[in-house]
């Protein structure tokens, strides 16, 4: 498993040349909620605590789709879930690759899983469908410093 710091510079992954794709973490509204609802909370929330995980490039690091966010401004997110819960927002992971021949991939990220990631450093999230694997890391308090997808061969 990739470790992300704010040493980035230090990872094999920047000798590779290309990107694979593209990796997001977003604040989404709760799919049961009504669709022509005109809220932005989510927009809001999502520029409060995950701002630089939006859409970030990745890289292959030993066979994972591997990113390093920047520009860490975010509010510590241990208090995330009550308010995606007060506000019927939920989390999306998705990758998106950049061979057009290969689907894009999403899961969505459960309270028990920011629960761990929070307490343990880092959480693994199962995409649907077995296609594979996101992966957090929090390598500081209350942050989420960083992702990436693992593709189930």
């Amino acid at each position: 498993m990739s470790k992300f710091s704010d040493s980035s510079n230090k990872c094999p992954c920047h000798a590779n040349v290309g990107t694979t794709g593209s990796i997001s973490l977003r604040v989404v509204p709760n799919p049961t909620l009504n669709r022509n609802a005109k809220s932005t909370i989510h927009t809001d929330v999502q520029n409060l605590y995950a701002p630089h995980l939006h859409v970030i490039e990745t890289k292959d690091h030993l066979g994972s789709h591997h990113a390093h966010p920047t520009n860490m401004n975010a509010r510590q997110a241990h208090d995330l879930n009550d308010v995606l819960d007060n506000h019927n927002l939920s989390l999306r992971a998705s990758f998106t690759p950049n061979d057009y021949t290969l689907p894009s991939v999403c899961a969505e990220v459960k309270p028990e899983a920011l629960q761990s990631l929070f307490r343990d450093g880092a959480v693994a999230i199962d995409a649907p469908m077995n296609r594979g694997q996101f992966r957090m890391h929090s390598l500081s308090a209350g942050q989420i410093t960083g992702m990436e997808f693992i593709p189930n061969v």
